[in-house]
């Protein structure tokens, strides 16, 4: 999956990341997310017919003359470790507890939004929710939430592109997109 994702993505910052297509784009990001789940998941017969081990060079002389030639690979002996041991339990049991601790921390990032939409000024302008915070923020925004930083906003200190850019954000839905992305890094 890793390697999937690594190489669309390579195409995409080679190629795709300075043009202006930024639908087109947003698309090619996305499929490249489904692409890189579903590949890896095609089996591919790449190494039914190769050879494991190379003969001796004696024994395919012999096996050139058409005799059976026999010889022995010596193997390095397996480590030994307790018959009773589950690797896989182990596995799933850390694979889980990390599901559980990203799940925890988007969960808890999520929270931390609705609280201050609940808890700070909110405003509706032309289509959207502002939320203007008392903290120092960059602008951003939240499925249909910009959240600006109060004091710069109603100085007049926060420029109409800023909004116009967040506005086109939330009108194009991009938090489903980082919910989606957000979501998959807890699978994954």
């Amino acid at each position: 999956m890793t390697l999937c994702s690594g190489c669309l993505l390579l195409f995409y910052r080679a190629v795709l990341e300075r043009e202006s297509l930024f639908h087109f784009n947003r698309y090619y990001l996305l499929s490249t997310l489904v692409l890189s789940v579903v590949v890896p998941l095609i089996p591919m017969d790449i190494f039914t017919n190769q050879v494991i081990f190379e003969p001796p060079a004696s024994a395919v002389q012999l096996m050139d003359r058409g005799i059976q030639a026999r010889y022995t690979i010596a193997l390095l002996p397996e480590p030994i470790l307790p018959e009773n041991f589950k690797w896989g339990a182990l596995l799933a049991g850390e694979y889980i507890l990390i599901c559980v601790g990203l799940l925890f921390r988007f969960g808890s990032d999520i929270l931390w939004l609705v609280k201050q939409i609940r808890t700070n000024e909110v405003r509706n302008a032309g289509g959207i929710t502002l939320v203007l915070l008392e903290s120092p923020t960059p602008p951003h925004s939240f499925l249909n939430f910009v959240f600006l930083d109060k004091t710069e906003y109603l100085n007049g200190n926060v420029e109409r592109d800023i909004v116009a850019h967040e506005r086109a954000h939330v009108m194009q839905r991009h938090s489903l997109d980082i919910m989606l992305v957000e979501f998959l890094k807890v699978l994954f």
